[in-house]
């Protein structure tokens, strides 16, 4: 985002697509637990290498960016945290849904 841009109105002049070093990771950690349960935890981090934040201009972050919030500084780092449970009956009824759904698709389509 190019400030000396926006101050005079040139909107489409201060947004500029520039391609950007970025460098990703998960870590994570699943355990089951009492034999048919899953939990699982992910910790994700995105480093922005281009970050840049200065007068004349700074890194924005297309997919939050709107007028209503000011046109939004992106992190330098974003850090995610994930946790969640399965039971193992959601598991095998979700595989067993995709399965069947596959099935009535190839006999719709004649295949099978």
């Amino acid at each position: 985002m190019s400030k000396s841009r926006l101050v005079v109105g040139d909107l489409i002049g201060a947004l500029q697509m520039k391609k950007a070093d970025i460098f990703k990771y998960v870590l994570g950690v699943d355990i089951t637990v009492l034999k048919n349960m899953l939990i699982s935890t992910q910790f994700i981090q995105d480093r922005n290498l281009d970050y840049i934040d200065d007068s004349t201009g700074y890194t924005t972050d297309y997919a939050t960016m709107h007028l209503s919030n000011g046109f939004q500084k992106v992190e330098k780092i974003k850090n995610v945290i994930h946790f969640f449970y399965l039971s193992h009956s959601v598991i095998v009824n979700t595989i067993a849904g995709t399965i069947l759904l596959c099935l009535k698709k190839m006999v719709v389509n004649g295949i099978a």
